[in-house]
């Protein structure tokens, strides 16, 4: 199981939260006065997607936080996407499931 990324940008708008609760990735998100990062670009994509910082890629993150199979791997995968949901929501993107 894994999560299947939308492409609609909306986790890249809540960058200046991310920034609040991890200080450190000010400097690599940098987010703009209204919170969004500043590697989202016009089409919903990420510019530095290769090298983007371990915060944005939920993919390394469920392997160091369950780096053993059978830890509980599905069901951090069946949290982040009921977050990917309700960012969504909230930013009112058309993207469905």
């Amino acid at each position: 199981m894994e999560l299947k990324c939308k492409k609609c940008g909306s986790c890249c708008r809540m960058a200046g939260r991310a920034v609040e609760l991890f200080p450190a990735y000010k400097e690599i998100l940098k987010p703009d006065k209204n919170g969004v990062c500043q590697h989202l670009t016009e089409n919903n994509l990420c510019a530095i997607y290769k090298d983007r910082p371990l915060l944005c890629n939920v993919g390394e993150l469920a392997k160091l936080k369950f780096p053993l199979p059978g830890t509980r791997l599905d069901k951090y995968y069946i949290l982040q996407g009921k977050a990917c949901r309700q960012l969504r929501q909230l930013f009112g993107s058309k993207k469905d499931d």
